[in-house]
């Protein structure tokens, strides 16, 4: 690789023109641009200034409207309508070269000086302004203004060297030349732009004392040519910093151009292409009209070194259109031309490069799959912004796409600090002329990783083990290290040391990047903290819960607590770090950890609840916090609430338990009669169940929770299902005679479980509650019920009375269709000695008193 060299450069000329550019140390001070771009050629151009321009006749002044007319063989300057004066040109200067004159033309600002002459018949602007202003304008045509600033850098320094190394008269603001917007720079959005070429101020490439070819494009497809590759240049005129070789990163970079694919129909070509191809042969070959008709045959070669041209074929059909109007056709064949020269004759926006991947012969069509956009020589702005993006360096993208030339500035273009005690050179590899101690210096020339720097010895090389890009920013910052750290001899990862520091609070004297450098029992060295509190901690303003008694830390470590602690209290935060809370005390600044805290507020308690189920007991009402100890279903005395979280007392202190544990009993007073045999539980749940359970009897309810009651036995408190027990409240209270058709048993309660052995013979009775189907009645031993479906409420009234049976008639041992039935009878006339009810009538027959249902 050919040394890369910073050199220290002179004044610049006020202006020279392009022999004189290639003095080594001499670069255009200011250019003269041809207004194209922007500035159509135009008989008439509309003049307005900021500030103050004038020519020594003539002062443009600021809010006047002006125009610079064709008039003839000359020009003529208007103020409104007027005519001010008529001269083979007009030359306006500013008041002062700044951005604040400025003249506008058709509505684009421009700084310096303008002047205007007759060119063809049209007026022509040509505007002076500093190579830097100029580049300003330059860049963000040639590049997003927004991309990073190494990119920007690398395409501001290769917009320098191209206008130093191709100025001419008659520079345009053109893609011929660059692209240039005039004084647009001021806008949003052009920050990052703008300070690109403000620090590379005068920077160039140059090679063996000549200012580099900085060729550049869109995209090149991952492939960068060189000048005979694209344009068939002879290799002995080849400069061998352009080189063919792979690029990586245009590869990567997202750009759509890094693939792309056209289609030829071959016997009817696109519009587009059409249309283009007859131009081309119109221009160049024929003199008439023709009318492309078909492409039977087009193929390219494949390129693999820098010596070789990329080359195609193209075979075109057309007629030619005679003096008579006739169609004459002909077959034009062109072989072995440079695929550049194709892409002109198919259209650059169609071909958009000379690399072609592949060619694809169908029966119909050619498919043209390609890369890149424009002609891949030099850098590529994709590639460009894709190794910035990479954390790449401007100069780093300049070597990668100009290989072997050196980036030349005016002064130092940097310093380096070296950490290493490092042995100064002579000349690259030779000549020891003594050692320098770890300190800054400043770097005029590189080559590969030699530097030569300005000594007390005067220039010399050095070859550094151990520096740093840039200079140590001297600080004195208290850090805290909240895991082990390991110290390094200098801010290079390979510079590792097997000596670590512990969690605990250091200061840091020296800041490189996101280095640290450090006294230790080692002298100076430097860390690289992770997890590390740097300064001090971000300011926060919020109210927390403490939900536990944690204790009080000096520092945000686990090796700084004290013995002070705080209960359970919101406390106000003004300050967060890695998992801990800065709060004010009567102590001063103190630090808890965060994860004994909420945000939630915390509901203060002094009430027993019900812990109906065995639950886990948790440190911290969070699920990371559960223990191995469990408590079972029981009466528990509850402190606080948190959201789902109750907090209790336990043997180990107050613990936390899930909401889902715990029951919010309803105190109640009540008596409920358990009307089957109901089993015990531990607590309101299923999974409770003891053995022992209670045979129906009255007892007292003390507590309900959804459909269990709790109850006091022998035992202490158990809780018993709804379903086996009767609420006395719901027992109606009556008083009506029932009648009883058939023998019914007594029961204590109303449940079958509950039978005596005592029982009734039909006969009237006294009801005084019911409750569904069962009645209670007063005994000979005392309240007790029955249940029957023909114990019926009423009573049999004797009456002597004919009744008409109309249909065929079942008959009954009682007034009640769920009582046995007896036979049937026949339509006929009976004679009634009792009636129950509206329709209900008992008859003698051959079978005994019986009951029938007689139709109203």
């Amino acid at each position: 690789m050919k040394k890369l060299v910073y050199v220290l450069m002179v004044s610049f000329l006020l202006l020279i023109t392009s022999n004189e550019a290639d003095a080594a140390s001499d670069n255009l001070e200011t250019v003269s641009i041809y207004l194209k771009n922007k500035i159509p050629s135009e008989t008439s151009l509309n003049i307005n200034v900021v500030g103050s321009y004038s020519n020594g006749t003539y002062t443009l002044e600021q809010g006047a409207n002006y125009q610079i007319k064709i008039d003839g063989s000359k020009i003529s300057l208007y103020k409104g309508s007027s005519k001010l004066g008529t001269s083979s040109e007009f030359t306006f200067q500013p008041k002062a070269y700044s951005e604040n004159n400025q003249i506008i033309i058709n509505d684009t600002p421009y700084i310096g000086t303008m002047k205007f002459v007759k060119e063809s018949n049209y007026v022509r602007p040509i505007n002076t302004l500093s190579t830097e202003d100029y580049l300003k304008g330059v860049v963000p045509r040639e590049m997003y203004p927004y991309w990073p600033i190494e990119a920007l850098k690398a395409q501001a320094v290769s917009a320098r060297t191209y206008i130093n190394k191709t100025y001419h008269n008659g520079f345009t603001d053109t893609q011929s030349d660059q692209v240039f917007g005039g004084y647009t720079w001021d806008g949003y959005g052009y920050e990052t732009s703008t300070k690109a070429v403000e620090e590379t101020k005068d920077e160039v490439l140059k090679y063996n004392d000549d200012y580099v070819s900085t060729f550049f494009s869109s995209s090149n497809g991952g492939k960068i040519f060189s000048q005979t590759n694209s344009w068939g240049t002879n290799p002995s005129s080849t400069p061998s910093y352009l080189v063919f070789k792979d690029d990586p990163y245009d590869r990567r970079s997202g750009t759509a151009n890094v693939n792309w694919s056209f289609t030829i129909n071959k016997t009817s070509p696109d519009l587009s292409i059409k249309e283009n191809l007859e131009d081309y042969i119109e221009k160049y070959y024929e003199t008439g009209d023709i009318v492309v008709t078909g492409i039977p045959h087009i193929s390219f070669n494949e390129v693999t070194n820098s010596d070789m041209t990329a080359k195609g074929s193209i075979t075109i059909e057309y007629n030619k259109i005679s003096s008579f109007g006739l169609p004459i056709p002909v077959t034009k064949k062109f072989e072995n031309i440079n695929a550049y020269t194709i892409r002109s004759m198919i259209g650059n926006t169609i071909m958009k490069s000379p690399y072609i991947k592949e060619v694809v012969n169908n029966s119909g069509s050619f498919v043209i799959k390609g890369g890149g956009f424009g002609h891949n020589i030099g850098m590529s702005q994709w590639g460009a912004y894709q190794m910035a993006s990479e954390g790449k360096t401007y100069n780093e993208i300049l070597q990668f796409y100009y290989p072997g030339t050196a980036l030349v500035g005016p002064e130092a273009i940097k310093s380096i600090t070296l950490t290493k005690k490092t042995t100064l050179y002579n000349s690259v590899g030779s000549g020891v002329s003594g050692t320098i101690s770890p300190q800054e210096v400043k770097v005029y020339e590189i080559d590969g990783n030699w530097y030569k720097i300005n000594t007390w010895l005067g220039k010399k090389w050095i070859k550094p083990e151990g520096f740093i890009d840039g200079s140590i920013e001297s600080i004195n910052e208290k850090i805290i290290l909240s895991e082990k750290t390991y110290l390094y001899n200098s801010p290079y990862s390979d510079e590792k040391r097997s000596e670590s520091l512990n969690p605990q609070v250091i200061t840091a004297i020296g800041k490189w990047n996101d280095w640290y450098q450090i006294n230790t029992w080692l002298g100076k060295k430097w860390i690289k903290p992770e997890g590390a509190l740097i300064g001090d901690a971000p300011p926060i303003s919020k109210e927390v819960t403490i939900f536990t008694k944690t204790n009080l830390y000096s520092l945000p470590l686990d090796s700084k607590k004290t013995k002070n602690g705080l209960n359970s209290q919101t406390v106000k935060v003004n300050g967060e770090w890695n998992g801990w809370y800065r709060i004010n005390t009567w102590l001063g600044n103190m630090w808890i950890k965060k994860e004994y805290t909420t945000d939630q507020p915390l509901e203060k308690m002094n009430t027993k609840l019900e812990l109906i189920e065995t639950a886990y007991l948790y440190n911290s009402p969070n699920d990371s916090s559960r223990t191995t100890s469990k408590l079972g279903a029981q009466t528990v005395s509850v402190t606080a609430k948190l959201g789902n979280w109750y907090q209790i007392k336990t043997w180990l202190g107050d613990k936390w338990v899930k909401s889902s544990s715990i029951a919010d009993v309803e105190e109640i007073n009540q008596s409920i009669m358990i009307i089957n045999p109901a089993f015990l539980h531990n607590s309101p749940t299923d999974s409770s169940v003891r053995k022992e359970k209670l045979n129906p009897q009255v007892v007292k309810a003390t507590g309900k929770y959804s459909n269990w009651y709790r109850i006091n036995t022998w035992l202490g408190q158990k809780w018993i299902k709804e379903d086996y027990v009767m609420d006395q409240s719901k027992i109606e209270e009556i008083n009506s005679a029932v009648t009883l058709f058939e023998s019914v048993y007594l029961h204590n309660y109303p449940s079958e479980k509950t039978v005596r052995n005592e029982r009734l013979n039909p006969q009237k009775v006294s009801a005084v509650g019911k409750y569904g189907e069962w009645y209670l009645i007063k005994t000979w031993v005392g309240d007790k019920w029955i249940k029957s479906p023909i114990a019926l409420e009423g009573v049999v009234e004797e009456v002597s009375e004919q009744v008409q049976l109309t249909n065929v008639t079942t008959m009954y041992d009682a007034p009640n269709e769920l009582s046995k039935s007896r036979g049937k009878l026949n339509p006929q006339k009976v004679l009634a000695n009792a009636k129950f009810g509206e329709n209900w009538y008992r008859i003698n027959t051959w079978l005994g008193e019986k009951w029938v249902k007689v139709s109203p």
